[in-house]
């Protein structure tokens, strides 16, 4: 059963499985973006517990053709004197939406709790760039606080990535690439329930397509992928990777009432199939995107600190899984 305080959120269409044709946000682009941008913050502003304080830098990291903005997450726990573990945070917002300022939250929690610096990054979106862009830009930000970990009081054997959606897709591509290329590869991956295949129709995108905070799925990844042949590249379509031995040990959050759902665990299985330890924790009340929602579920502090417990474990000193 849905989970009776998100239901002002959801608004599901009578012939609840049938409308699968292409839709698009009102407006443009860029007035899509403030609108979804407002909306996030207006949920943030209901939350009833102030977030964690903590330090926080903000800094450039170069990619190809310029740079992108990051902001860098130091809970006061943590030890000046002693290198930190530290995590990559990408955004969720289906490849055009989303910024530092809509993941704050998340990132501050997973920070306090773990804890951890947290480096989130402000990757270029789409349509003004297009795959593999974002992800050039997302394992460009993860060489760049390799090579700075020092500097950063980083501990760069310790170094994890993570996301939520269109960020989990960005932060499996990162790992991956990393494990092919010969850079260091993440130590642990939490991927919030991610987008693992764009060409699969599963039960539950048929089930949720509309009125489940994700009604514009396709419309996000037509503005992501540059030709429809991209839909079947494996940095875009985690499922069809054929190496998932390469991956690190991996932690995959779904939600019952998510277009997402059974790509989700559809890729769980298919790591553990492939020898790799990758977790699978379910919210069968929950809708996409419910990490950002601690405004209307105070629940969700408990979720978000019980990921941060298992980034802890993944990326003490101690673990070497």
């Amino acid at each position: 059963m849905l989970h009776p305080a998100l239901t002002p959120l959801v608004n599901p269409p009578a012939n609840i499985g049938c409308d699968l044709e292409d839709f698009r946000p009102e407006g443009t682009i860029e007035e899509a973006r403030e609108a979804f941008h407002a909306e996030v913050a207006k949920l943030d502003a209901m939350a009833d517990r102030a977030l964690p304080d903590m330090d926080i830098a903000e800094s450039e990291i170069p990619v190809s053709g310029g740079t992108i903005s990051c902001r860098i997450y130091r809970p006061h726990a943590l030890k000046s004197d002693e290198a930190a573990a530290a995590v990559l945070y990408l955004h969720g917002g289906g490849w055009i939406f989303g910024n530092l300022e809509t993941h704050d939250g998340i990132c501050r929690m997973l920070a306090h709790h773990a804890p951890c610096v947290v480096v989130s990054v402000a990757y270029r979106l789409a349509p003004d760039v297009r795959f593999p862009v974002p992800l050039e830009d997302s394992l460009a930000a993860y060489c760049w606080l390799l090579n700075n970990a020092s500097g950063l009081g980083i501990d760069d054997s310790r170094i994890g990535v993570a996301g939520d959606s269109a960020g989990a897709n960005l932060a499996f591509g990162v790992s991956r690439l990393a494990a092919r290329t010969g850079i260091a590869p993440p130590r642990f991956q939490l991927l919030l329930y991610p987008v693992c295949d764009l060409i699969a129709l599963t039960t539950s995108r048929k089930r949720y397509a509309r009125g489940y905070w994700l009604d514009s799925l396709d419309f996000q990844i037509s503005c992501y992928i540059g030709s429809e042949a991209d839909r079947n590249d494996p940095r875009a379509s985690p499922r069809l990777a054929r190496d998932l031995h390469v991956m690190p040990p991996t932690r995959i959050v779904t939600a019952g009432y998510d277009p997402l759902c059974d790509e989700g665990t559809a890729l769980a299985e298919q790591m553990q199939n492939a020898g790799v330890i990758a977790e699978h924790v379910h919210f069968p009340q929950y809708i996409h995107g419910f990490a950002s929602l601690r405004g209307l579920l105070p629940e969700v502090d408990d979720v978000l600190r019980e990921q941060a417990a298992a980034l802890s474990r993944w990326l003490a000193r101690e673990c070497f899984g």
